[in-house]
């Protein structure tokens, strides 16, 4: 059956999302949102009857802060623990993924087994910290404030392995064979999921948006993730690469010119006009 619709009156939904959590939630250059789970949101409102009054982009500590305080009513890719269930209804979900290991190429870690008293990097609010801590007390868990934080410090040495969810580790490493860091292991028995976390102001609308999100999932998902795929795979221009060329190339073209400004023929300009000038000054020009 298809949802209800919301009330007359219910003000426009503050959505908060995770700003490089791809392919589910991106802040682009021009900072507009945009990912898989962006354009389903939207979709999600749509057919609860609802509208987005803006996508703010958050860490994962400001965002459960800022649904904590009332500051935003929805936000995007939560996993559903107890601990937050306090001031938060879920959603969901719509996706879920294993925890992966992520160590440095010379030092593989395969399990946790292996990271016995060793310090392990993990986004800060992270749903798992608790469960890790409880089951593995020896690991010394160190928070960052984001994976690429994490993967900083990794990279560093200043960690021996980071933990997160495969597929956003997987775009962020997976398509880099030859990274120094790289998806390495695996995490028993733990899943990311992405859910709707709710505030407790919009926890009534909780019925509305879970009858509007079985309905995106089942009918248009499919849709929008191919969409979405097909973007990502058009062929794009690497500036990264290109650039340093185009700057050489530039840099090349202006020596070459200033070159030929110094030691190139001189411009005597228009000779009969030239002519005419030097006529005039001597005095010597006759006009018939």
């Amino acid at each position: 059956p298809r949802p209800g619709r919301a009330p007359e009156g219910v003000s426009a939904l503050r959505v908060a999302y995770l700003a490089g959590d791809r392919p589910y939630s991106i802040r682009q250059d021009d900072g507009s949102a945009d990912g898989i789970g962006i354009h389903m949101m939207k979709r999600v409102a749509e057919v609860a009857g609802l509208s987005i009054e803006a996508f703010v982009p958050m860490t994962l500590d400001e965002g459960l802060s800022a649904l904590r305080e009332g500051r935003v009513d929805v936000m995007l890719g939560l996993t559903d623990i107890a601990a937050r269930r306090e001031y938060i209804s879920f959603v969901g979900p719509y996706r879920s993924h294993p925890l992966v290991i992520v160590s440095r190429r010379q030092y593989p870690i395969w399990g946790l087994a292996q990271l016995t008293e060793q310090r392990v990097g993990m986004i800060k609010g992270y749903f798992a910290i608790p469960y890790l801590q409880a089951q593995w007390p020896t690991l010394q868990l160190v928070e960052c404030r984001d994976f690429e934080d994490c993967g900083a410090q990794l990279q560093g040495g200043r960690v021996n392995a980071l933990i997160y969810g495969l597929q956003g580790t997987y775009e962020r490493l997976g398509r880099k064979s030859t990274g120094e860091i790289q998806i390495t292991g695996t995490v028993a028995g733990l899943y990311d999921e992405h859910n709707l976390g709710l505030s407790r102001a919009r926890a009534p609308l909780a019925p509305l948006l879970r009858d509007a999100l079985n309905v995106v999932l089942e009918e248009e998902m499919p849709a929008i993730e191919a969409a979405w795929s097909a973007a990502e795979s058009a062929p794009r221009l690497d500036w990264e690469r290109i650039l340093p060329w185009l700057l050489a190339a530039g840099s090349l073209a202006l020596a070459a010119w200033l070159g030929w400004q110094a030691i190139g023929p001189a411009d005597h300009g228009d000779p009969i006009a030239t002519s005419l000038t030097a006529f005039e000054k001597a005095n010597r020009l006759t006009v018939f």
